[in-house]
């Protein structure tokens, strides 16, 4: 019987059950916790994949060229005005329309002068749309720190220059307005614009139209606003209201007075039977009120201005000059003859220092085509400190011993002269002013250039100070610079710098005063510096740019010549007392002890000692009569600190002023301090200039006395007079003083005059 054979299957055990369980479970828990995970992430990875879809987009579409920039659209603004906003905006939106940034350009479209506000649109696909709100020209305007002639808009904001080419005839032109680069002055530009409304609002109300009679608005002066006619020299005061019947009355004195209508002597109660005489030199109309007027003239009428009240007062009398003083025997001298001085043609210059006061008198040789020196006085000085003078009596009598001196010498006594101005008090700034030129067939002429000059010099200076000079420094005529003398020149536009030197009143008077008192008359004054630079400097360093710097006894002055003229003038209250005051104080010795042994043996520059002259063993008298000794190493150890300080202030003087690169002549040393030993050097070394001792020339009869530098002042004044200026017709701006003395010379040239 045949066994079947049977097969068993072998279970697997419990333990190898639970390890394959295991095993499969592991797998798939791992993979259940990744599809979880990133079923609770779906929102995220929805919108990272949107916004990647966006994205680009985006960039196909920025780079597409259906939305490429094609058109521009500007609207509100003048076409000039367009076409430039257009410029720019194609030129900062380059590209995609859509890349453009709004804000940007909306803020650098603002900055435009011409626009208020922007307005900025995108009209896809290529067109961008710009809304402007143009300024409109409102004034034009000359402003402080600004050259040429500008636009102002209602609000005070410079909008363009004017070009006469483009903007054609040049409407009523306003000066007076201060820079705009600060608060105050642009708060102060809005009250003159607010002025200026009302005075055209005025002016245009009016019948006939005044607006059309005006050349210019002067509104330096918040207080008075001034214009000027139209074809004219005469300026009207109007004050700061009631402008239309101030300027209706002021403009029917002047057609009476040009038609010569008598009927105005009796409405105007006018007293002076010359006035229509005096008309052709009418200069000013100052409207006191609507019913008020004070008339002035030009100072070559031998009588002073009329003044008239229209509600029927009399005029005020003139005003006599002050009482003037004259020794019974001339000068003080029996030898001076002074009828003799109005025979003799002379002229005088006096130099009136802080530690010696000089004059010279010259007199014309044969062929009168030269001067020569024919008397000189030198004294030292008295009532006179830094340039100012503190006691006119004692002033009165330095004047009169040098003029004693000089008189002598010449033989006959002199009645005017011409003084120097100097001190801290001294101040100078650059004007700038433009006028249109008044004639229609564009030709300038001397009234246009004294125009122009009388606008350049309309600053705003305290009540205490007035202009001593106003130096021309370059003309330009329809932006054509450097030109010296525009006369008869054609052109539109007419610009002038100058630089304007100004003073105190009261130190100037004191000065005429103390020569009053001697029955002298000052026929002008002139700052000290540039007449020593009249008598020192060559064409050529006037022309390529030269520093002069005159070391007085307690002051120094600097005036700086470039292009033929003067650009920067400085003073500093240092001199040559300063070096005695430093020996006497270090040696406790005697002020003229002191100043023997600087004038013998200071110097100021130690390399210039031979090495045996430092050992060099000085007596010096202290006080009290001690004797001392003092090595010469020692002395200029002493003075060389003092004169480092004089050159490093006009150092840093020269560059604030921007000179320092631009003397290519160097510099010219004169008055006293320039002799001290080593002056020279020092200079060199610390302006890293060419340095030269200025010694004064131009006048036959300069003894070796006069060859010195402290004479260059005296007689470069006496050259002032004699070279005539190279424009004739500048007259300068008029000060009080100078009215002042004018009057005076008025006085003294009257027949019926005590002298």
């Amino acid at each position: 019987m045949a066994h079947k054979r049977t097969t068993r299957q072998v279970l697997p055990s419990r333990r190898e059950q639970t390890r394959e369980a295991a095993a499969i479970r592991i797998p798939r828990t791992r993979q259940g916790a990744v599809w979880e995970q990133l079923y609770a992430w779906r929102t995220g990875i929805l919108w990272v994949v949107l916004l990647v879809g966006l994205s680009s987009l985006g960039l196909a579409m920025t780079r597409s060229s259906l939305f490429l920039l094609r058109q521009v659209e500007v609207t509100g603004c003048q076409p000039p005005v367009a076409e430039d906003i257009e410029r720019l905006v194609r030129q900062q939106s380059t590209g995609s329309l859509l890349t453009v940034s709004l804000p940007t350009l909306r803020q650098n479209l603002e900055s435009l002068p011409r626009v208020r506000q922007a307005r900025i649109v995108r009209i896809l696909p290529d067109t961008l749309r710009v809304v402007i709100e143009e300024r409109k020209p409102f004034v034009l305007a000359q402003m402080a720190e600004r050259s040429g002639l500008v636009w102002l808009d209602e609000e005070g904001v410079v909008i363009t220059v004017y070009d006469p080419d483009t903007d054609g005839e040049p409407p009523t032109l306003a000066v007076g307005f201060a820079s705009d680069r600060d608060a105050a002055g642009r708060r102060e530009n809005r009250e003159r614009l607010q002025l200026y409304r009302n005075l055209t609002w005025a002016l245009d109300a009016a019948e006939p139209r005044l607006s059309e009679r005006i050349e210019s608005i002067d509104l330096s002066r918040l207080q008075d606003v001034r214009v000027q006619l139209r074809n004219s020299r005469i300026v009207v005061g109007l004050g700061r209201e009631d402008f239309r019947e101030r300027l209706l009355h002021a403009c029917e004195i002047v057609d009476a007075l040009q038609r010569r209508d008598t009927s105005i002597l009796e409405r105007m109660r006018f007293s002076d039977p010359r006035i229509f005489e005096k008309a052709p030199y009418l200069k000013t109309v100052n409207m006191v009120s609507a019913r008020q007027v004070n008339l002035e003239f030009d100072e070559r009428l031998p009588a002073p201005p009329a003044r008239a009240t229209a509600g029927g007062n009399k005029s005020t009398p003139p005003r006599k000059p002050p009482p003037i003083h004259t020794p019974p025997n001339g000068f003080g001298s029996a030898e001076v003859a002074p009828n003799m001085a109005r025979a003799t043609p002379y002229l005088a210059s006096l130099d009136l220092g802080s530690t010696r006061t000089r004059l010279v008198i010259a007199t014309p040789v044969p062929d009168r085509a030269r001067w020569t020196v024919a008397g000189y006085g030198d004294v030292p000085s008295k009532g006179i400190r830094k340039g100012v003078v503190v006691s006119i009596e004692q002033a009165e009598e330095t004047i009169r011993q040098c003029l004693t001196e000089a008189e002598r010498m010449v033989g006959f006594g002199i009645d005017t002269l011409r003084a120097s101005l100097s001190g801290l008090h001294v101040r100078s700034l650059n004007g700038h002013g433009v006028v249109a030129v008044s004639n229609r067939n564009r030709q300038i002429t001397a009234t246009d250039i004294q125009r122009v000059i009388e606008q350049a010099s309309a600053v705003n200076l305290p009540a205490d100070r007035g202009i001593v000079e106003v130096l021309p420094q370059e003309f330009v005529v329809d932006e054509q610079d450097g030109i010296g003398d525009p006369l008869g020149m054609l052109g539109m536009r007419l610009e002038v710098t100058v630089h304007i030197v100004t003073s105190p009143v009261t130190a100037s008077q004191n000065i005429v005063t103390s020569a009053n008192r001697l029955g002298i008359i000052v026929e002008d004054l002139t700052l000290g510096s540039l007449a020593a630079a009249t008598a020192t400097l060559t064409e050529e360093e006037r022309e390529y740019g030269t520093a002069i710097v005159d070391i007085g006894g307690e002051i120094t002055s600097l005036a700086v010549f470039q292009r033929g003229a003067v650009r920067h003038t400085a003073m500093f209250g240092i001199g040559g007392t300063h070096f005695t005051n430093d020996i006497a104080v270090g040696l406790r010795s005697s002020v003229p002890e002191a100043e023997r042994i600087k004038q013998s043996f200071g110097c100021v520059f130690s390399p210039l000692l031979h090495p045996n002259e430092r050992q060099e063993q000085l007596a010096v008298t202290a006080s009290g009569g001690r004797s001392r000794m003092l090595s010469r190493q020692v002395l200029c150890e002493m003075l060389q600190p003092r004169a480092e300080e004089i050159f490093k202030e006009i150092q840093e003087n020269l560059q604030k002023a921007g000179f320092e690169k631009k003397l290519s002549s160097g510099l010219v040393l004169t008055g006293g301090g320039s002799l001290l030993s080593g002056i020279p050097e020092l200079a060199e070394r610390m302006l890293d200039l060419p340095v030269r001792i200025g010694t004064p020339a131009g006048l036959d009869g300069i003894s070796e006395e006069l060859s010195h530098p402290e004479w260059a002042t005296a007689i470069g004044l006496i050259l002032s007079s004699i070279r005539p200026r190279a424009n004739h017709h500048l007259r300068q701006r008029e000060t009080s003083w100078r009215h002042w003395l004018a009057g005076i010379k008025s006085f003294f040239s009257s027949p019926n005059s005590a002298r």
